[in-house]
């Protein structure tokens, strides 16, 4: 009875946007563990207004995160519902 990401860790290219869909009718939250990150990574989610989602409380529901112009390294984030919390990453790659 537990909040699922999957996959659990997600790598995208520097530019990509990133979205979390439902798979049921329960009430989800997804929300960005700042504390667990660099300050960099941290003010860009903060400046693009992109820390948490609304609640999302229908089946295929979808929060869309738009990591562009964000600096590269790992995004853990917290799945909060109907069960225990889930958590995941967004890994950002750096550009060659």
């Amino acid at each position: 009875d537990a909040e699922l990401a999957a996959p659990w860790t997600t790598t995208i290219q520097p530019g990509a946007y990133l979205e979390f869909v439902t798979g049921d009718w329960f009430v989800h939250e997804i929300s960005f563990e700042l504390d667990s990150m660099p300050p960099d990574a941290r003010a860009f989610l903060e400046s693009t207004d992109q820390v948490s989602s609304p609640p999302l409380i229908r089946l295929d529901s979808r929060y869309v995160v738009d990591f562009e112009g964000s600096p590269p390294g790992r995004y853990p984030f917290l799945l909060e519902g109907s069960g225990a919390a889930g958590r995941g990453v967004v890994v950002v790659e750096v550009s060659s």
